[in-house]
Protein backbone atom coordinates (compact mmCIF):
# COMPACT_ATOMS: atom_id res chain seq x y z
CA UNK A 1 0.00 0.00 0.00
CA UNK A 2 2.72 2.63 1.22
CA UNK A 3 4.68 1.65 -2.26
CA UNK A 4 1.44 2.08 -4.72
CA UNK A 5 0.81 5.53 -2.43
CA UNK A 6 4.38 6.41 -3.46
CA UNK A 7 4.71 5.55 -7.15
CA UNK A 8 1.48 8.07 -7.64
CA UNK A 9 2.68 10.78 -5.74
CA UNK A 10 5.91 10.32 -7.35
CA UNK A 11 3.68 10.08 -10.90
CA UNK A 12 1.82 13.42 -9.79
CA UNK A 13 4.78 15.25 -9.35
CA UNK A 14 7.03 14.12 -12.02
CA UNK A 15 3.68 15.10 -14.56
CA UNK A 16 3.70 18.35 -12.73
CA UNK A 17 7.04 19.21 -13.08
CA UNK A 18 6.67 18.49 -16.97
CA UNK A 19 3.83 20.25 -17.38
CA UNK A 20 4.91 23.15 -15.65
CA UNK A 21 8.52 22.89 -18.10
CA UNK A 22 5.47 22.76 -20.93
CA UNK A 23 4.16 26.07 -19.91
CA UNK A 24 7.38 27.54 -19.81
CA UNK A 25 8.25 27.01 -22.79
CA UNK A 26 5.47 27.89 -24.68
CA UNK A 27 5.19 31.51 -22.44
CA UNK A 28 9.12 31.68 -23.46
CA UNK A 29 8.43 31.15 -27.32
CA UNK A 30 5.73 33.54 -26.85
CA UNK A 31 7.69 36.31 -25.29
CA UNK A 32 11.10 35.61 -27.29
CA UNK A 33 9.45 35.95 -30.85
CA UNK A 34 12.06 37.91 -32.88
CA UNK A 35 11.46 41.92 -32.48
CA UNK A 36 12.53 43.91 -34.89
CA UNK A 37 14.22 47.20 -34.18
CA UNK A 38 13.97 50.60 -35.35
CA UNK A 39 16.17 53.76 -35.46
CA UNK A 40 13.58 55.87 -34.17
CA UNK A 41 13.20 59.74 -34.17
CA UNK A 42 14.05 60.85 -29.83
CA UNK A 43 10.59 62.56 -29.67
CA UNK A 44 8.70 59.39 -30.47
CA UNK A 45 11.20 57.93 -28.04
CA UNK A 46 10.53 60.37 -24.99
CA UNK A 47 6.92 59.89 -25.88
CA UNK A 48 7.37 56.12 -25.65
CA UNK A 49 9.11 56.98 -21.89
CA UNK A 50 6.38 58.69 -21.08
CA UNK A 51 4.18 56.15 -21.75
CA UNK A 52 6.32 53.77 -19.71
CA UNK A 53 6.69 56.07 -16.61
CA UNK A 54 2.76 56.37 -16.34
CA UNK A 55 2.41 52.21 -17.13
CA UNK A 56 4.48 52.07 -13.12
CA UNK A 57 1.85 53.53 -11.06
CA UNK A 58 -0.49 50.97 -13.10
CA UNK A 59 2.02 48.25 -11.69
CA UNK A 60 1.58 49.95 -8.70
CA UNK A 61 -1.72 49.45 -8.71
CA UNK A 62 -1.57 45.92 -9.51
CA UNK A 63 0.52 45.52 -6.52
CA UNK A 64 -1.98 47.19 -4.57
CA UNK A 65 -4.76 44.70 -5.48
CA UNK A 66 -7.23 47.46 -5.74
CA UNK A 67 -9.14 46.92 -9.35
CA UNK A 68 -10.59 50.69 -8.37
CA UNK A 69 -7.50 52.14 -8.63
CA UNK A 70 -6.16 49.84 -11.81
CA UNK A 71 -9.02 51.44 -13.56
CA UNK A 72 -8.01 55.04 -12.52
CA UNK A 73 -4.37 54.48 -13.16
CA UNK A 74 -5.43 52.84 -16.38
CA UNK A 75 -7.04 56.33 -17.82
CA UNK A 76 -3.51 58.08 -17.35
CA UNK A 77 -1.70 55.48 -18.80
CA UNK A 78 -4.34 55.95 -21.94
CA UNK A 79 -3.81 59.99 -21.90
CA UNK A 80 -0.19 58.98 -22.50
CA UNK A 81 -0.55 56.37 -25.44
CA UNK A 82 -2.76 59.00 -26.92
CA UNK A 83 0.11 61.76 -26.55
CA UNK A 84 2.53 59.58 -29.19
CA UNK A 85 2.89 60.74 -32.23
CA UNK A 86 2.42 57.71 -34.37
CA UNK A 87 3.80 60.01 -37.66
CA UNK A 88 7.25 60.12 -36.20
CA UNK A 89 7.31 56.64 -37.50
CA UNK A 90 7.24 55.39 -41.36
CA UNK A 91 7.04 51.95 -43.07
CA UNK A 92 7.68 48.86 -40.91
CA UNK A 93 8.22 50.65 -37.94
CA UNK A 94 4.94 52.60 -37.97
CA UNK A 95 2.94 49.22 -39.02
CA UNK A 96 4.88 47.40 -35.63
CA UNK A 97 3.93 50.36 -33.78
CA UNK A 98 0.43 50.09 -35.46
CA UNK A 99 -0.37 46.64 -33.57
CA UNK A 100 1.49 47.38 -30.33
CA UNK A 101 -1.02 50.36 -29.69
CA UNK A 102 -3.87 48.26 -30.54
CA UNK A 103 -2.83 45.62 -28.10
CA UNK A 104 -2.31 47.84 -25.34
CA UNK A 105 -5.69 50.08 -26.09
CA UNK A 106 -7.67 46.66 -25.89
CA UNK A 107 -5.51 46.05 -22.39
CA UNK A 108 -6.41 49.23 -21.18
CA UNK A 109 -10.31 48.85 -22.45
CA UNK A 110 -10.11 45.64 -20.26
CA UNK A 111 -9.06 47.60 -16.78
CA UNK A 112 -11.52 50.00 -17.37
CA UNK A 113 -14.51 47.99 -17.80
CA UNK A 114 -13.74 44.60 -15.94
CA UNK A 115 -14.55 45.08 -11.95
CA UNK A 116 -12.60 41.80 -11.02
CA UNK A 117 -8.78 42.16 -9.91
CA UNK A 118 -8.26 38.06 -11.76
CA UNK A 119 -9.52 39.74 -15.13
CA UNK A 120 -7.42 42.79 -15.61
CA UNK A 121 -4.66 40.72 -14.54
CA UNK A 122 -4.91 38.62 -17.31
CA UNK A 123 -4.90 41.74 -19.19
CA UNK A 124 -2.27 43.42 -17.51
CA UNK A 125 -0.15 40.67 -18.95
CA UNK A 126 -1.13 41.71 -22.09
CA UNK A 127 -0.71 44.98 -22.06
CA UNK A 128 2.90 43.87 -20.51
CA UNK A 129 4.48 41.97 -23.44
CA UNK A 130 3.28 45.13 -25.97
CA UNK A 131 4.60 47.70 -24.11
CA UNK A 132 8.06 45.56 -23.70
CA UNK A 133 7.75 44.59 -27.65
CA UNK A 134 7.56 48.37 -27.85
CA UNK A 135 10.11 49.44 -25.85
CA UNK A 136 12.81 47.06 -27.48
CA UNK A 137 11.84 47.85 -31.06
CA UNK A 138 11.71 51.74 -30.33
CA UNK A 139 13.48 52.25 -27.46
CA UNK A 140 13.12 55.25 -24.65
CA UNK A 141 16.00 57.44 -24.84
CA UNK A 142 18.02 56.20 -22.35
CA UNK A 143 15.70 55.43 -19.83
CA UNK A 144 16.36 51.99 -17.99
CA UNK A 145 13.66 49.45 -17.10
CA UNK A 146 13.71 45.96 -15.74
CA UNK A 147 11.26 42.82 -17.56
CA UNK A 148 10.36 40.79 -14.78
CA UNK A 149 8.76 37.34 -14.63
CA UNK A 150 6.32 36.06 -12.10
CA UNK A 151 6.40 32.01 -13.14
CA UNK A 152 3.79 31.53 -10.80
CA UNK A 153 0.94 34.10 -11.99
CA UNK A 154 -1.93 33.21 -14.05
CA UNK A 155 -2.56 29.81 -12.95
CA UNK A 156 1.48 29.02 -12.84
CA UNK A 157 1.68 30.05 -16.77
CA UNK A 158 3.81 32.64 -15.91
CA UNK A 159 3.55 36.27 -16.69
CA UNK A 160 5.98 39.55 -17.18
CA UNK A 161 5.88 42.70 -16.31
CA UNK A 162 7.52 46.05 -16.48
CA UNK A 163 9.68 47.82 -14.05
CA UNK A 164 11.36 50.70 -12.76
CA UNK A 165 13.48 48.96 -10.00
CA UNK A 166 15.38 45.93 -10.01
CA UNK A 167 13.70 44.85 -6.54
CA UNK A 168 10.19 42.51 -6.84
CA UNK A 169 7.10 43.77 -6.63
CA UNK A 170 4.64 41.22 -7.86
CA UNK A 171 1.44 42.82 -9.83
CA UNK A 172 -0.20 39.55 -10.16
CA UNK A 173 -0.22 38.67 -6.66
CA UNK A 174 0.73 42.16 -4.52
CA UNK A 175 1.01 41.14 -0.80
CA UNK A 176 0.51 37.82 -0.88
CA UNK A 177 3.54 36.96 -2.99
CA UNK A 178 5.33 40.42 -3.38
CA UNK A 179 8.61 39.07 -3.96
CA UNK A 180 7.93 36.42 -6.35
CA UNK A 181 9.76 36.97 -9.90
CA UNK A 182 12.84 37.38 -10.97
CA UNK A 183 14.38 39.88 -13.47
CA UNK A 184 14.82 38.31 -16.88
CA UNK A 185 16.49 41.42 -18.64
CA UNK A 186 17.71 45.24 -17.69
CA UNK A 187 16.58 47.93 -20.66
CA UNK A 188 18.55 50.34 -21.71
CA UNK A 189 19.54 51.94 -25.06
Amino acid sequence: MKKSIMIIALALVSLSVYAQHENHDMQKKDNNQEIATYETDTKFQDQLAALYESSLALTEAFVSSDPAVVTKKAEIVELALKKIDMTLLKGKAHMDWMKYRKEIMSSIAIFKSEEKITDQRIAYADFSNSLYRSVKAFGMNGKEAYYQHCPMALNNTGAYWLSDKAEIRNPYFGNAMMKCGSTKEKIHD
